[in-house]
């Protein structure tokens, strides 16, 4: 059996095409174009593109390209690069807020708290994207999935926004237990001064990645979706309610550091 007889049999496949302009001078390569019958960006579309690379029928070596062959090696890079970012990610924001709040408890509350969020926008979009439960009201067709380099792209911009109101609030409760040693009393005057300001920075967020809803491409419209979700949970649950909730209960474990640990790291006062 020939490749294109290979070809043609594959699952997948609707249609395979040569063109004797696309044979090498010395015969040794050519150029076929195959045809989907499902859509490029689809799951279906993607096994196909993987048949073909693990059990080429041709004496040489088969070489797939196009937008599916594309999805598939992105997909592929990122998901190999997805917890070494994550744990760049994760590590600096811990010795960053270390450093900056002069605590262990709160760096690792902070990193739960916008791992929360994160995971939240990540079920929403699923549940809105992937199985289709928005496919009427913003009118796309779903492909089964979201975009590959989405997950990790939102990951690193949401975990940015949330560090943000993180500090702004937390810096401000640590002000007032600092002048006081209250902490009940620090946490409720650091949330009266900043849940005004963080809930009006949120919903400006909220309503520019909003705005991409309303594009046509599928991508901008779970982008958009995506974020919006992610800033309104992390500004509202997450960050006016259940970090103050949590730094409540720890009372003084908040600012708890360990003695050798405070005459290493460096004094930064803002």
């Amino acid at each position: 059996m020939t490749l294109v007889q290979r070809l043609r049999t594959e699952p997948g496949v609707a249609e395979v095409t040569g063109d004797p302009s696309f044979v090498s001078r010395d015969g040794r390569s050519a150029y076929l174009s195959v045809t989907l019958a499902v859509p490029p960006d689809s799951p279906a579309a993607v096994d196909v593109v993987r048949r073909i690379r693990a059990s080429p029928a041709a004496p040489g070596e088969v070489r797939v390209g196009g937008p599916t062959a594309e999805f598939l090696d992105m997909s592929e890079e990122t998901q190999s690069k997805t917890w070494l970012v994550i744990g760049l990610v994760l590590g600096l924001s811990f010795v960053f807020l270390t450093v900056i709040l002069r605590s262990v408890i709160l760096p690792l509350k902070a990193i739960v708290m916008n791992l929360l969020a994160t995971g939240a926008a990540y079920g929403l979009l699923v549940w809105g994207f992937q199985d289709a439960h928005l496919a009427g009201p913003l009118d796309f067709v779903s492909s089964g999935s979201v975009q590959v380099y989405l997950p990790l792209t939102a990951f690193a911009l949401l975990f940015g926004l949330s560090m943000d109101y993180e500090v702004f609030l937390v810096r401000r409760v640590q002000e007032e237990w600092r002048a006081t040693g209250d902490t009940e009393h620090a946490v409720a005057v650091g949330l009266r001064h900043t849940a005004l300001p963080i809930t009006a920075a949120a919903a400006i967020m909220a309503a520019v990645f909003g705005s991409f809803v309303t594009s046509d491409i599928l991508e901008m419209q779970q982008i958009g979706f995506g974020l919006a979700a992610a800033v309104l949970l992390d500004a509202t649950l997450v960050r006016i309610v259940l970090v103050p909730a949590v730094m409540r209960l720890a009372s003084s474990a908040n600012w708890w550091l360990p003695a050798w640990l405070d005459r290493w790291l460096p004094h930064i006062d803002a």
